[in-house]
C-alpha cells in the first residue's frame, strides 16, 4: 500500500525534532533509543490534542510512528529499508 508507506515515511522521524537523530554510532543502546524517542513522540502527540485541539491526529501519528518502530507489516519495512539509504 503505497499511501501507507508514504504516511510511514512521513512520520517515522516526527520524534527527532525533539530527541535528536540517534544513529547506531552514538553509542546509544537500541532500547534507550526507544526510550528517548517515544517520550519525544509522546510530548508531540500531546501538541496535538492539547496546544492544536486535533486529538484525533495524535492516535493516528503515534499509530503510524509504532508501526515503523514495530517493523512488522511490509509497508514498515519496507520505509525502513529506504530509511537506511540515507
Amino acid at each position: 500500500n503505497i499511501s501507507h508507506a508514504i504516511q510511514l515515511a512521513l512520520v517515522h522521524d516526527l520524534c527527532e525534532a525533539l530527541a535528536g537523530d540517534i544513529t547506531p554510532y552514538d553509542g546509544e543502546s537500541e532500547k534507550d533509543k526507544h526510550i528517548k524517542e517515544d517520550e519525544a513522540m509522546n510530548q508531540i502527540c500531546i501538541l496535538f490534542e492539547t496546544e492544536i485541539g486535533l486529538p484525533h491526529i495524535w492516535k493516528k501519528l503515534y499509530s503510524l510512528w509504532n508501526e515503523f518502530e514495530e517493523n512488522k507489516t511490509k509497508e514498515a519495512k519496507f520505509v525502513r529499508d529506504l530509511d537506511k539509504f540515507d
